[in-house]
């Protein structure tokens, strides 16, 4: 439920602070994070019953996990840099033109979507441990964290500041 709120506040912060086509532009290249973070989704749960096993194992050391991983942010990496190439273009065909400004943000959103699927381990290890109540209270820690980062970040580096408050999400 807060996640909704969040969403609701960062949109009137950027389009109060910033303008509303710059919050378009800005939601149009959010559809290009959501794409990556299906991706992720995807992989995090194809690789959750590792995560659980190496997590109950006390000797591990996370090997195999942190391999598939590896190889899952080297995809992000590339898409990254895809989008940072000829993101412009790509999005520019898609949109007529309409949101090719979107794609600065696309490579940034591979960077955050790298930093939101770090420390799924460690995550891993505290649903070993029976502690699911504690990752809630976390997450609801950091979406407070990234509200207050929201009201403080947009109004003074512009629609960055939402960017970088995504940071502090998961």
């Amino acid at each position: 439920v807060l996640e909704s709120y969040r969403d609701s506040i960062e949109d009137i912060m950027i389009a109060s602070n910033v303008g509303l086509g710059i919050l378009g532009i800005y939601s149009h290249s959010q559809s290009y994070q959501q794409l990556g973070g299906f991706w992720g989704k995807a992989f995090q749960r194809s690789t959750f019953p590792v995560v659980l096993s190496e997590a109950r194992d006390s000797n591990s050391d996370f090997d195999q996990i942190k391999a598939a991983w590896d190889i899952a942010k080297l995809g992000l990496i590339f898409g990254g840099i895809f989008l940072a190439t000829v993101g412009r273009d790509i999005i520019a065909f898609l949109t007529h033109n309409k949101f090719t400004e979107a794609y600065a943000f696309c490579a940034l959103w591979m960077i955050v979507l790298i930093v939101q699927y770090s420390g799924r381990s460690e995550e891993g290890v505290l649903y070993a441990n029976d502690k699911g109540i504690l990752i809630s209270w976390l997450l609801f820690i950091s979406t407070c964290v990234n509200i207050v980062c929201l009201l403080i970040l947009i109004p003074t580096v512009g629609v960055m500041g939402a960017v970088l408050g995504q940071l502090t999400l998961h």
